[in-house]
């Protein structure tokens, strides 16, 4: 079967999305301790987290959708990526 993408690695940005995911766990876990100014605000983390991931998505997959990638290809590879939640829970 043939790559559809090959991936790249961004440290810097898999470094900040690592920040947005800790922010989001720490704003949900206030009652432990004085969240502060930063994590009171930890749901901005989220769309930071959303907006970074699409980006590097996009990235990734550009040269193949410029070399006429496909819907269906493009969701086949994307559903071996990342495959619904509901596909591993069933018997």
């Amino acid at each position: 079967m043939e790559k559809v993408c090959a991936p790249t690695r961004f440290r810097g940005l898999d470094g900040l999305r690592g920040i947005c995911a800790l922010t989001v766990v720490l704003m949900h876990s206030e009652l432990l301790f004085n969240a502060g100014v930063v994590f009171c605000h930890g749901y901005l983390a989220v769309d930071m987290f959303f907006i970074l991931s699409g980006f590097v998505i996009a990235l990734n997959y550009e040269t193949a959708l410029q070399k006429g990638l496909n819907l269906k290809p493009f969701l086949a590879a994307r559903g071996r990526r990342n495959p619904p939640q509901s596909w591993i829970c069933w018997p």
